[in-house]
């Protein structure tokens, strides 16, 4: 969706209405046509949306424009840019989700407050940075709460080995999800900056 000009020539030629199932958006400009004809004609159909746009974005009015339509369908979203307040108080909208994505750059404590009290969130994956503990915190906080009630498994594609996970303040996180029943999923995808700071 990121490979053609937002020209009225080119948006006639899509053959609306289709049915788009994955929607990735990218920190690009969309101009102001696209966004709104891909949302209203795969309202029904779009079940996974990928946000890498940040605020600063000239299509980001677009994005909140156009959310509403297609956010109570959503079964996968995956943020990649912290969200702006407005956008985040439409997360409440996301009544089907099941798999949620979030970029370190996120503010998780903010996106999982957001979402619907009656959440059917099954997958966490989360990106962590710098503070495994103050993730943990936040996670281990909500594990009894019904906005991660019946989460599944907690998937953290970038961290280290088990032990270490553990030594950085993991080790309460990784216990109380046993304890739930909840698959940990840990990666080593790449380094994890973190064990360099004791």
């Amino acid at each position: 969706m990121t490979s053609f000009p937002d020209k009225a020539s080119v948006i006639a030629s899509l053959h609306v209405p289709f049915h788009l199932r994955e929607l990735r958006l990218f920190n690009r400009s969309y101009g102001t046509t696209i966004l709104p004809v891909l949302f209203h004609t795969c309202s029904h159909s779009l079940i996974s949306l990928t946000v890498s746009m940040g605020p600063g974005s000239p299509s980001y009015t677009s994005l909140l424009d156009g959310f509403p339509v297609v956010a109570p369908n959503l079964v996968h979203f995956s943020l990649q840019h912290r969200p702006s307040p407005a956008f985040n108080n439409m997360l409440v909208l996301l009544e089907r989700l099941t798999v949620l994505e979030c970029n370190f750059a996120v503010d998780l404590a903010m996106t999982l407050d957001s979402l619907p009290a009656t959440s059917t969130l099954r997958v966490l994956v989360i990106e962590l940075d710098f503070n495994l503990q103050q993730a943990a915190a936040i996670l281990l906080s909500r594990l009894d709460q019904p906005i991660l009630a019946k989460l599944k498994t907690l998937r953290i594609p970038r961290a280290p080995h088990r032990d270490e996970f553990r030594e950085f303040g993991g080790d309460g996180l990784l216990e109380r999800c046993q304890e739930r029943g909840i698959t940990v999923e840990i990666g080593e995808v790449v380094a994890w900056r973190t064990r360099l700071f004791p």
